[in-house]
């Protein structure tokens, strides 16, 4: 595991493009054929999601999962291999729905009624409220 600020940052960056990409490529083959053109995705899409994916994963994932892997691991013991696996499936589970709410207000916003454009002032409006 990393282990200094840059270390981190490097990881943190290396994460989030192979979960963006991947997740990407998984749901372009669920919807469509595979082809060269499947492993593809626009620059401007992977760096917007990226941001969003170390966004959420700094503020908000990883201090829950770090709060849920303390209690799940005994605290006695305290095993790092056992608390990394826990804080990584802890983190799993909460990203995933995070992301999924994401790309339904990046790709299907317009079955909510808002433009793409409005997207960021619709999230910063439920966020306040």
């Amino acid at each position: 595991m990393p282990e200094t600020k840059i270390q981190k940052s490097v990881f943190r960056i290396l994460m989030a493009f192979v979960m963006v990409w991947g997740m990407e490529v998984y749901n372009h083959f669920l919807t469509e054929e595979i082809t060269a053109r499947s492993f593809r995705m626009p620059i401007s899409e992977l760096l917007l999601l990226m941001g969003i994916v170390i966004l959420l994963q700094q503020l908000i994932a990883g201090k829950i999962a770090r709060k849920i892997a303390f209690h799940i691991v005994n605290q006695e013991k305290r095993e790092t291999f056992i608390f990394t696996v826990a804080m990584q499936i802890v983190t799993v589970l909460l990203m995933c729905p995070m992301m999924s709410f994401v790309a339904v207000l990046m790709f299907k916003s317009a079955a909510l009624g808002i433009s793409r454009e409005e997207v960021p002032a619709y999230i910063a409006a439920k966020v306040e409220a």
